[in-house]
């Protein structure tokens, strides 16, 4: 009973910023009450893997999507979740080759009613599953919890990611913290610089947006 109390609050709050988002009084939809409640599910079973106790908000997600620049013909996603950030990709690179990573069970079976994305599980394979040679990855969006993840596993996830990005591709990553959850010092060993950085506030929590940048 108290876990579906703290659910229907933590429910309510997101509606609330949503709405407030758009400036309008709007009956949640299905597909978004099925998003928060399986997003929630997965944090009380497994908080250092999800980051988060609810799904992304509409700003946050337009201002990641925004942020994509799509020069090449290739995008790839990193921890899609419950694809909030997925969909608005799709929706807007309607003609780029997308690569999208989940490694949860449950979120990977909800992202295949997503039509026309190559899915994957472990983004640990990112590099042999994409060719660098026959692709040109102009941006890497990432909501992997970063600062959870071993750091050994996440500095090869990095890594691989930098390598399959063109020149002035970007790797854009959201997260809670207020500090660069990517260090100065891996950056340049791998010809990335911090290049911008977006505070988003309309979200729950409030979170922000680093975009690192290739340079050769």
């Amino acid at each position: 009973m108290l876990r579906k109390k703290a659910i229907d609050f933590i429910f309510r709050r997101s509606e609330l910023n949503k709405n407030h988002e758009n400036n309008i009084c709007s009956t949640p939809s299905k597909n978004r009450i099925n998003d928060v409640i399986l997003f929630i599910k997965q944090y009380l079973k497994n908080p250092k893997e999800i980051g988060s106790l609810i799904p992304s908000s509409n700003t946050l997600s337009k201002m990641m999507t925004d942020s994509i620049i799509g020069h090449g013909d290739t995008l790839i996603e990193l921890g899609a979740g419950t694809g909030v950030f997925t969909k608005q990709i799709k929706l807007k690179f309607k003609d780029h080759k997308f690569y999208v990573f989940e490694k949860n069970t449950n979120f990977h079976e909800n992202l295949l009613n997503i039509k026309n994305i190559d899915l994957y599980c472990d983004a640990l394979d990112i590099i042999n599953i994409i060719d660098k040679n026959k692709t040109k990855v102009s941006d890497v969006i990432s909501g992997l919890p970063l600062r959870s993840i071993d750091n050994k596993i996440s500095n090869i996830i990095l890594s691989h990611a930098f390598c399959l990005l063109i020149n002035g591709g970007q790797f854009i990553q959201f997260t809670y913290g207020l500090k660069s959850p990517i260090s100065n010092n891996f950056l340049k060993e791998h010809n990335m610089v911090l290049n911008k950085k977006i505070y988003v506030i309309k979200n729950i929590p409030p979170a922000t947006i680093y975009i690192y940048k290739k340079i050769l």
